[in-house]
């Protein structure tokens, strides 16, 4: 801690009102991989491998396989392949330059990138492959939410999260409030003085909606959906 310049030190606190759900995330779990899983994600698998299995199709056992992934892949089982996150894709699909191969992340440093300097990559790729299921214009999308001190978090809080969130149904306070002092900066999403915000109905159909992309994708919720107060606290 000594060796800390508390002049470079910045912390930020965010607060917001959002409709969703959350979604359960093992500190093991491959961002990269839930982001190339998503890209490529092909609706229909279950009936096809179906299909495959009447026929004697020799395709049959990679559709079932294909079917019953989930996007969430941990970094310390047999299906994370470290050499594919971090290989030279010289000619990347259109998809794959989009998104899991996107020049923006580094080479060598893809995991990390996609966590913290490009997570909009994996609410951009949710919503593609969701587009595939609900339609277009289906307005969900996938956040992933980070904050901490050090990389470390106060229970109940954790360091990083995972929610399912209808995009027009996401609201903060609106302001900004800054706070200097002889350690660095610290600022809110606030404004001075005194806020509120209302809640507005939720469209009917957008939780049938998330439940679905859910399924289909292999998620697991950690409670059920609803109108949540969310606070990031971000330090270091």
């Amino acid at each position: 801690m000594n060796d800390i310049d508390w002049d470079d030190i910045i912390w930020n606190v965010s607060v917001s009102l959002e409709y969703g759900i959350p979604i359960k995330l093992d500190e093991n779990a491959s961002l990269w991989y839930m982001l190339k899983r998503l890209a490529e994600y092909e609706p229909g698998c279950a009936k096809r491998a179906h299909d495959a299995m009447v026929t004697a199709d020799p395709l049959a056992k990679v559709l079932l396989k294909r079917a019953s992934q989930s996007v969430i892949v941990l970094e310390d089982s047999a299906e994370y392949c470290e050499d594919e996150v971090n290989k030279e894709v010289k000619t990347p699909t259109p998809i794959e330059e989009r998104f899991h191969y996107n020049p923006k992340l580094g080479e060598e440093s893809r995991e990390c990138d996609v966590e913290c300097n490009h997570s909009e990559l994996l609410g951009e790729a949710f919503e593609f492959a969701a587009s595939k299921i609900v339609g277009d214009g289906h307005g969900i999308t996938l956040n992933l939410v980070r904050g901490g001190k050090y990389y470390e978090a106060d229970a109940p809080a954790k360091y990083r999260a995972l929610f399912i969130t209808y995009k027009t149904l996401r609201m903060h306070p609106g302001g900004s409030l800054a706070v200097g002092h002889e350690r660095g900066v610290g600022r809110a999403n606030v404004p001075w003085g005194v806020t509120s915000m209302t809640i507005p109905a939720a469209p009917p159909g957008v939780a049938q909606q998330m439940q679905r992309l859910m399924t289909a994708f292999g998620m697991e919720a950690e409670a059920e959906i609803a109108w949540r107060v969310i606070t990031v606290a971000d330090c270091g």
